[in-house]
């Protein structure tokens, strides 16, 4: 096929357009390493205004989102925020199997929040 016959690259999710490859999200491809576990009521902005974290841009088979990856006091989050998603929130994902038990805890200080401040955990974080 002549590369101007090409249509735009579709996601993964979608595929069938004319165009010999498909197209992810950063985000899309780096979630397949990490497990979403838990959820904070905070915007991700004020999050990153904090601690002075650049937020990117991305998407997922769901929406554009914004996230960013950090790592402090050994150990490794992603933040993300999805624009259709709850006002407010902020997803945290933990890269799969290289977290410890206290993820929460250390996230939780890190930015200056609360038990209170947890909305949503993921089952194998629930005590």
């Amino acid at each position: 096929m002549a590369e101007g016959a090409f249509e735009p690259a579709p996601s993964a999710r979608w595929p069938g357009a004319r165009n010999p490859v498909t197209q992810f999200g950063l985000w899309e491809m780096l979630a397949t390493w990490c497990v979403h576990a838990f959820q904070v009521s905070r915007p991700i902005e004020e999050l990153a205004e904090r601690l002075r974290i650049k937020l990117e841009q991305s998407w997922d088979d769901l929406d554009g989102l914004s996230a960013a990856c950090i790592r402090g006091a050994g150990e490794s989050f992603a933040i993300v925020s999805h624009r259709g998603g709850r006002p407010g929130e902020t997803e945290v994902w933990l890269i799969k199997g290289e977290h410890g038990e206290n993820a929460e805890v250390v996230f939780l200080d890190l930015f200056g929040l609360s038990e209170q401040d947890v909305t949503w955990r993921a089952d194998h974080l629930r005590q």
